[in-house]
């Protein structure tokens, strides 16, 4: 419990790369939430602490972590499930032989009931349709040759290849023409040019014993010389950062009950101790660039031994 497709992707990785091994299971399929109303009106779902202090009854570790909403809706975890799921994979394309490797990641199915195809954008306009049949069985992959792909790009360009499969016949909670498998990978990469500023922005070093300014042309940056922190950030006259606000070295976040069954929380809680102490610098530093201005700022953590960079 605990994780909604953290780090999903490489949980199957390894899970394809060695075949005695199983897992990436869904925990939980659906937000646990109720609908709830702002007081301008705005719904929202809430859970656990929204409806009171600690103590107050709630559903304890259930929260928003799901798969999808609480009223089925798709959320953009529920796609990636899909992508990492998918038991079709479009591998090793080469763009000089025209080829690309159809992996069959299924245990008893083969290929002959979807159709494939693979559309060609340049700087996101489609410029290439094609389809082709492939038959591969259970398990093994097969190489297929393609046709139409662009050999060059112009000016910054870039050119990519989408594969798709679907289904021809209908499928439980599938109908005719779901595409259950997708990849999309580069042809020619994006030429991006680097340009050199003409009239860079003037940035300005000012301050006093405790504290550091930057002043440019439309913002204005304060960083607090004892906790290195950034204190303020103005922009156009807007303060976005304000009251030491800005950000900080954080080592901790909240346990899942994965966490606790490893009793990770209690071996790492120095890592806590240290996110939590007040903040101070062991070293800070200011250094002008050709365009910008560089802050370094060191800590030491006394709980676990370890030394701190932030720039």
């Amino acid at each position: 419990m605990g994780k909604s497709l953290g780090n999903f992707q490489d949980y199957w990785d390894i899970i394809e790369k060695y075949p005695v091994l199983q897992g990436g299971c869904v925990w939980d399929w659906v937000d646990q939430g109720l609908a709830e109303t702002t007081s301008d009106g705005r719904k929202y779902w809430a859970y656990g602490g929204d409806y009171g202090e600690t103590g107050t009854p709630s559903d304890g570790n259930f929260c928003i972590n799901g798969v999808v909403y609480p009223d089925r809706e798709v959320k953009p975890q529920t796609q990636e499930l899909g992508k990492v799921y998918q038991n079709i994979k479009f591998l090793n394309f080469d763009k000089e032989q025209e080829t690309v490797d159809v992996c069959n990641g299924f245990f008893f199915t083969d290929l002959d009931n979807y159709d494939f195809y693979y559309t060609i954008h340049e700087a996101g306009k489609e410029i290439v349709n094609e389809s082709f049949h492939i038959s591969v069985e259970p398990g093994r992959t097969e190489t297929v040759y393609l046709k139409n792909i662009p050999r060059g790009a112009n000016d910054t360009k870039n050119i990519t290849i989408e594969f798709y499969a679907k289904n021809r016949f209908n499928e439980p909670f599938l109908p005719i023409g779901s595409v259950i498998a997708r990849e999309q990978m580069e042809i020619h990469p994006f030429n991006k040019t680097n340009i050199t500023l003409q009239y860079p922005a003037v940035i300005e070093k000012t301050g006093e014993r405790k504290q550091l300014t930057l002043l440019g042309h439309d913002f204005k940056v304060i960083f607090d010389k004892r906790s290195g922190m950034l204190v303020s950030y103005i922009y156009k006259e807007t303060e976005y950062i304000h009251n030491e606000q800005g950000m900080r070295p954080f080592f901790w976040r909240a346990p899942t009950d994965n966490d606790y069954g490893a009793s990770l929380p209690q071996k790492l809680s120095v890592w806590k101790e240290a996110s939590y102490q007040d903040i101070k610098a062991s070293g800070f530093s200011v250094s002008k660039k050709k365009t910008y201005m560089e802050v370094k700022c060191s800590y030491y953590y006394k709980q676990t031994g370890a030394r701190c960079l932030c720039k």
